[in-house]
């Protein structure tokens, strides 16, 4: 991949200008990776409110009128939905089920099991692929 960069006074703001024949899986992750640099996630650690990144977060589970939101080591609170964080978050995460988001670059490998597909994420948390979810998930990861 090539890269040129045109610096001049005449841009008021930067623009970014991709030129391809397709659009191949590199083009998709850093296409990705421009749209989430700017995002952060406010969540709730008790009485503070703490900033996230996207790729900080690992796993968002709805419980109730909230979710979860878990990072490495951590748990927050929102009081977003989960739809929500569906439409912030981008290409790096995809719903598993009716209750549960995974950040994809924190998967850490896929079982199955008597329920049917088990994630596990690098956290050490883990969750069941809905039958519903299953067909956009595998198609997501190539399988």
């Amino acid at each position: 991949m090539k890269v040129h960069i045109n610096l001049s006074k005449e841009y008021t703001e930067p623009q970014i200008t991709i030129l391809a024949a397709e659009a191949n899986e590199d083009i998709q992750k850093l296409l990705s990776y421009i749209q989430n640099m700017e995002k952060v996630i406010a969540a709730n650690e008790g009485d503070s409110i703490i900033i996230l990144k996207p790729e900080e977060i690992y796993m968002i589970c709805s419980m109730g009128r909230g979710v979860n939101i878990y990072s490495e080591k951590k748990e927050y609170t929102s009081s977003k939905c989960l739809y929500e964080f569906e439409n912030i978050l981008g290409d790096h995460f995809i719903r598993i089920s009716k209750t549960t988001l995974i950040n994809l670059s924190q998967l850490k490998k896929i079982e199955p099991s008597f329920n049917g597909m088990l994630v596990v994420l690098k956290n050490g948390k883990s969750d069941y692929i809905s039958r519903k979810y299953l067909p956009l998930f595998k198609k997501r990861l190539g399988l």
